[in-house]
C-alpha cells in the first residue's frame, strides 16, 4: 500500500498494511504497549514510567504469557472464566 506524502490512512488501513508486511503484527493502544514493555523488561517498581514508545518487538510466547497473566489479574474474584 503506497501513501502519498501528506495523505493519511485510518487505523483499519494501517492494520491491513502491517498484516501484509508481517501477519504476526499486532496494533495495540499505547497503554497496552507500555504495560507489555514493563512486564517484558521486569519494570515492577510503583511509579516507574516507560518512555513513550511507538513500537516494540517481542516474541509471541513471552507476549502470550504477559497477556494471560494480565487477564488473570483483572478477572473479578470468584469467576473462573
Amino acid at each position: 500500500m503506497a501513501v502519498a506524502e501528506g495523505e493519511h490512512i485510518d487505523v483499519a488501513e494501517l492494520e491491513c498494511a502491517l498484516r501484509e508486511a508481517d501477519a504476526a503484527t499486532l496494533l495495540v493502544p499505547p497503554r497496552i504497549l507500555r504495560r507489555v514493555i514493563k512486564r517484558d523488561r521486569g519494570l515492577t517498581f510503583v511509579g516507574w514510567h516507560v518512555a513513550r514508545r511507538k513500537s516494540y518487538l517481542i516474541a509471541s510466547d513471552p507476549l502470550r504469557a504477559i497477556v494471560a497473566e494480565d487477564a488473570c489479574r483483572r478477572r473479578p474474584p470468584g469467576r473462573d472464566g
